[in-house]
This record gives C-alpha cells, sequence and structure tokens, in this order.
C-alpha cells in the first residue's frame, strides 16, 4: 500500500480505539474536549475547594488566636471545669500521663513489711498530719482521748475526709443511741420493770424509794444520779436503794414527801428521828468528819429500824 493508504488506515484504526475506550467507560479519562480546556466538573484553576473557608482564617469552632476555650463536647466534664488555660490543659495531661501504668499494691496487712505497709497507710493519708485529726473530733471530748483517737485515725491511714465520715456517722449513732438511754419513756419503763412486776403501783413504790435516796444523798449527788446516770444504771441504784429499804425494814411511811404517810409503827417521833439522821449522814459528804462521826448516826439509824421492826 502507498503512503495515502497507510494513513487512511491509521484514521480508521484511531476511530476504532475510540470507539473502544468509550464502549469501556474509559472515553473520559483522556478527554475529547478542546486543548487546554481543564476536566469537566472541575473548579477553575486556582480557586480553593467547594465548601473550604478562605485562605488564612482559623477552622470554624475555634476561638481567635490568643484566646482558650474548651469544646463544647468536653465543657460538662469534671475534669474539664478545672482547665482554665492551654498551659493547664498540658499539665493535666502530663499528670495524668505520669500515672499511667503505675499499680497500687495492697500489702498482707497481717503478714507483710512493716516498712511496706506503712509507706501505703503514708500514701492513703497523704499530708495529714495527727492534729487534723483531733481537730475533727467532737470539742466537748476530753484531751486524753481526743488524742488516742487521734493517733488511731492517723496511724490507720484515714485520709481526713473519710476520718471527718467516720467521726460524724459515729457521733450520730451515739447521740442516738445516749438519747435512747436518757430518755423519759426510757425512765418509766425502767421503773415499771423495776417495782411493777406484780401488778403493783410501781410509781408510787419508786417515788417512796427516789425520797429515801433524796434523804441520804447531797442535793450534788443526788443532781448527778438523776442526769448523768443513763436509764439501765439508774435502774440498778434504785433497785439497790430499795433493798436496803427492805432488809433494814424501811416503809415507805417512814420517807417524807411523795409516797410518804403514817410508817408502819404509827410513831410520828421515829418517823421523824429517823428522817434527821439519813439527812444527817448525807451532810457528812459536805463538811470534814470522821468514820467514827459517820458510824455513830448508822448505828442509830440501824437500831431505829431493828426495834420498830
Amino acid at each position: 500500500m502507498g503512503q495515502i493508504g497507510l494513513g487512511i488506515l491509521g484514521v480508521l484504526l484511531h476511530f476504532i480505539l475510540l470507539g473502544f475506550l468509550n464502549t469501556m467507560g474509559l472515553g473520559n479519562q483522556r478527554g475529547t474536549a478542546g486543548a487546554g480546556d481543564p476536566p469537566a466538573g472541575d473548579p477553575p484553576a486556582g480557586d480553593p475547594p467547594a465548601g473550604d473557608p478562605p485562605s488564612g482564617d482559623p477552622p470554624a469552632g475555634d476561638p481567635p488566636a490568643g484566646q482558650f476555650s474548651v469544646p463544647e463536647t468536653y465543657k460538662e466534664k469534671g475534669w474539664a471545669k478545672k482547665v482554665k488555660s492551654q498551659d493547664e490543659l498540658f499539665k493535666l495531661i502530663d499528670s495524668q500521663d505520669a500515672l499511667i501504668g503505675k499499680k497500687t499494691v495492697v500489702p498482707d496487712f497481717e503478714k507483710g513489711d512493716p516498712k511496706e505497709i506503712e509507706a501505703y497507710l503514708a500514701t492513703l493519708r497523704g499530708d495529714a498530719k495527727l492534729e487534723d485529726y483531733a481537730a475533727l473530733l467532737p470539742k466537748d471530748l476530753d484531751k486524753e482521748s481526743a488524742g488516742e483517737i487521734s493517733q488511731l485515725l492517723f496511724s490507720g491511714g484515714l485520709p481526713k475526709p473519710l476520718a471527718s465520715k467516720i467521726i460524724a456517722g459515729y457521733s450520730a449513732i451515739e447521740a442516738k443511741v445516749m438519747a435512747k438511754r436518757f430518755s423519759k419513756d426510757g425512765i418509766d419503763g425502767m421503773l415499771k420493770e423495776s417495782f411493777g412486776k406484780d401488778g403493783g403501783d410501781y410509781k408510787k413504790v419508786a417515788g417512796g424509794v427516789v425520797n429515801f435516796t433524796k434523804e441520804l444523798l447531797s442535793a450534788e449527788d443526788q443532781n448527778f444520779i438523776d442526769t448523768k446516770l443513763p436509764n439501765d444504771a439508774l435502774g440498778v441504784f434504785y433497785r439497790l436503794a430499795h433493798s436496803v429499804m427492805s432488809k433494814f425494814g424501811v416503809k415507805e411511811g417512814y420517807i417524807a414527801g411523795e409516797g410518804g404517810g403514817e410508817g408502819g409503827s404509827g410513831k410520828g417521833d421515829i418517823t421523824k428521828r429517823a428522817g434527821e439522821l439519813r439527812k444527817q449522814i448525807a451532810d457528812l459528804s459536805g463538811k470534814p468528819h470522821t468514820a467514827a462521826d459517820k458510824k455513830k448516826l448508822v448505828d442509830e439509824l440501824n437500831t431505829l429500824y431493828k426495834t420498830n421492826e
């Protein structure tokens, strides 16, 4: 074939090849547009991609340059509320990073090395000092007890916040228990249990016993009995007093005041003398006296009771 025939054959092969590429979906890979035109769909040369902010502007949502702000996603987090600057943020990251990988080993408190145990307790205790625990205790606690309890809390390695909660909780429980032991209802129940088992008038019996103790005790001692002894201890005291009355034949009639009346002998002078002797014995506790002085009065009182049984 001549050169013209070869040229025509080349053109035919070219169009056949283009048709094949179009059939395979590859015709636009090397576009048939005019030379120098950009690929279809691309933005003009030099323009930034669609949707991006103008060159030089900060990303959307970031604070202006020089200002620090916690992203909205983290603002309500507990740790984020403590971060006020970029420097604090990096300090927090550094601190947390230092803790990663650390493992706290709880020692064997019964058989472990005393030094390891003390080191562990010191870690729990933190910067708390012995006197810090004393400041957490009730103000009316005596100095010696406060010192012993403080030492116990300190040696146990309790952090101050935890020690404070334990002390407050224990104090509340103790107050509740003591209120019950000193309650008026509790006193009445104790007297009924002590003097009313036979179905008798326990209040009358109790009134006689209380008046008997008042004649034997000084006003200061009786006040201590009435205000300082809890109901259970008060019951022991009054039952003992009642036993003494029974043993020595003291009848309610011998007691001046509530529950009083004529004595078993019917002799008012004996009742009066017994009251005087009991008062003299009680008054001895408030002034200097010898054992012989008290014995004399007690012997006279006993003789008085025995002669009127």
